[in-house]
């Protein structure tokens, strides 16, 4: 059975950044601090867990970049929340 999450790839960007920015709220209402820096060095590992251990390298070009979207989706994740806190502060 298919199933599509997505129309198209603007589409999918569309819910990546509104995933992105409900999780980067959730992040700053439980208070949840992460270190830029150490998420962005953790891409590798990201990227590793989707397109090798989820499978991804199954699915040829299309998993390829599937694997590259969705890794760095923490990375995204995390500077929305540092910078709602940021913001919050300097307010």
């Amino acid at each position: 059975m298919l199933h599509d999450s997505y129309r198209d790839l603007h589409h999918y960007f569309e819910k990546f950044n509104e995933y992105t920015s409900k999780a980067a709220q959730q992040m700053k209402a439980d208070e949840t601090r992460r270190s830029l820096l150490l998420t962005v060095l953790s891409l590798p590992l990201y990227f590793f867990k989707h397109y090798i251990i989820g499978g991804h390298i199954l699915n040829g070009r299309e998993g390829l970049i599937w694997s590259l979207f969705s890794s760095w989706y923490p990375i995204v994740k995390v500077a929305k929340a540092t910078l709602l806190t940021k913001s919050k502060t300097s307010r």
